[in-house]
C-alpha cells in the first residue's frame, strides 16, 4: 500500500528521508529496523541528493546556454536581415534579377492580379437649385479604378430610353449638369472599372421631377438591375 506520508515533488522526497535519517539512526532495532537498513537507506538518499543536485545544476547550465543561444542568434538576425535588404535593394537599383540567384535568395514574388473591381454601393442622387444632379456612391479607388456613369431618361408618356454612358469619373462623385428639359425622371448606376476587370453595377437610383420642367425632386428609388 502505499506510504501517504510521503510528498510527491522530487525535491521534498529526497528532504523527508534526510530529515528523518539521523532520528531513526539512533536506534533502529526500536523502529524494528536493522543498521544495515539504516545503512543502505543512507547511501541511497545520498545518490538521490547527488543525482537530483547534478540534474539541477545541468538544468541551470542548459537554461544559460540557451539565453546565450537566443542572444547570438537575434545578433546574427538583425545583421543578415539587413544585408539581405541591401542583396535586395541592389538587385532592383540595377535590374538584374540574376543577383538573387547569386545570393541563393527568392526574387519577389510577381504582384497577384488585382481582378475586377469591387461594386460600387450606397448611390444617392441630389437635385441641386441649379438644375443640376449631384451623383455621390461608395467604392475602392485601389488598383487605379475608375467610375463610369451610366443615365436613362424618361420623358412624360413614353418609355425609359436605354441607359448610355453619360461620363468617367476617378473620384467618387459626379455632377450631371446635361439634363434636358420636360424630364420626369432620370435614372443612374455606376460600373466601377480597373485593369482586372468591370465591377457589377450599382443599384439604380431614379430621380424624379415634380412637373415636365424639371422641378424639385418628388421622389427618389433605389433599385437593382441586373449585370
Amino acid at each position: 500500500m502505499a506510504n501517504e506520508t510521503i510528498p510527491t515533488k522530487l525535491n521534498e522526497k529526497i528532504q523527508f528521508f534526510e530529515q528523518r535519517l539521523p532520528v531513526w539512526s539512533v536506534s533502529p532495532p526500536s523502529l524494528g529496523l536493522l543498521p544495515a537498513d539504516i545503512v543502505s537507506l543512507n547511501n541511497a538518499v545520498t545518490a538521490a541528493r547527488a543525482a537530483f543536485n547534478a540534474a539541477q545544476a545541468a538544468r541551470n547550465l542548459a537554461k544559460a546556454a540557451t539565453e546565450q543561444q537566443d542572444i547570438a542568434v537575434a545578433a546574427m538576425l538583425e545583421i543578415g536581415r539587413a544585408q539581405v535588404r541591401v542583396i535586395r535593394a541592389w538587385a532592383f537599383k540595377t535590374n538584374n534579377p540574376a543577383v538573387y540567384a547569386m545570393a541563393q535568395i527568392p526574387a519577389p514574388a510577381e504582384p497577384s492580379p488585382l481582378g475586377p473591381a469591387e461594386q460600387p454601393t450606397d448611390l444617392t442622387t441630389t437635385l441641386t437649385t441649379g438644375g443640376t444632379i449631384e451623383l455621390a456612391w461608395q467604392g475602392s479607388r485601389e488598383g487605379g479604378t475608375s467610375f463610369k456613369i451610366f443615365r436613362s431618361l424618361k420623358s412624360p408618356n413614353s418609355e425609359s430610353g436605354p441607359f448610355v454612358l453619360l461620363g468617367t469619373s476617378e473620384e467618387r462623385r459626379f455632377t450631371d449638369s446635361a439634363l434636358p428639359t420636360g424630364l420626369q425622371n432620370a435614372t443612374y448606376y455606376i460600373i466601377a472599372v480597373r485593369s482586372g476587370g468591370a465591377s457589377l453595377p450599382s443599384d439604380v437610383s431614379t430621380v424624379f421631377f415634380g412637373s415636365a420642367e424639371g422641378n424639385p425632386i418628388a421622389s427618389k428609388k433605389n433599385l437593382t438591375i441586373a449585370a
